[in-house]
């Protein structure tokens, strides 16, 4: 993790990092690559795993706007299942 120099953004899903991060469900993490000079997220559980990875953004406002899309649509986006080529049930 040398190569990236992080910045944690409270940004989470209903709960302030600041003060709680033990009774945290998922979080967004940003953080800015001095590899690329890119912007990037994650999205990570309670236990601090990754769950998900962004694309690389040139900007932060791009990364930040990406995670409030994620945050408003994510909790009703339906699942397609490729393996089947159906909209899971």
């Amino acid at each position: 993790m040398n190569s990236l120099t992080w910045a944690r953004i409270g940004v989470v899903l209903s709960i302030n990092l600041q003060d709680n991060c033990e009774a945290l469900l998922m979080y967004f993490y940003i953080f800015k690559s001095d590899v690329n000079n890119q912007w990037y997220f994650n999205i990570r559980s309670a236990n601090h795993e990754r769950i998900a990875s962004s694309e690389g953004y040139h900007n932060k406002q791009d990364a930040l706007s990406t995670i409030n899309v994620i945050k408003a649509g994510a909790a009703g986006a339906p699942i397609y299942d490729a393996s089947l080529s159906k909209w899971a049930a």
